[in-house]
């Protein structure tokens, strides 16, 4: 199976977040007739220094998960 890297612009596209998850539609035919069609979405991850960026804004993350949630675990 052969890797192909294709680059096309997008005019006008909407980048994805949470709040807003613009998808657009990608549809890839080969030409032996096989195709396949999924949703994409366009977004720009980075770093400003310690700062995430998200579509070039801050981004602050939340979470859970922490080890003092599992006792049986281990605890802070």
């Amino acid at each position: 199976m052969g890797l192909a890297t294709f680059q096309f612009p997008v005019e006008n596209a909407k980048a994805w977040t949470p709040e807003a998850p613009n998808l657009y539609y990608l549809r890839a035919e080969v030409s032996d007739g096989d195709a396949f069609t999924t949703q994409v979405g366009f977004r720009r991850i980075s770093t400003d220094g310690a700062t995430l960026l998200w579509n070039g804004q801050p981004t602050y993350m939340k979470g859970a998960s922490r080890h003092e949630d599992y006792p049986v675990i281990g605890r802070g």
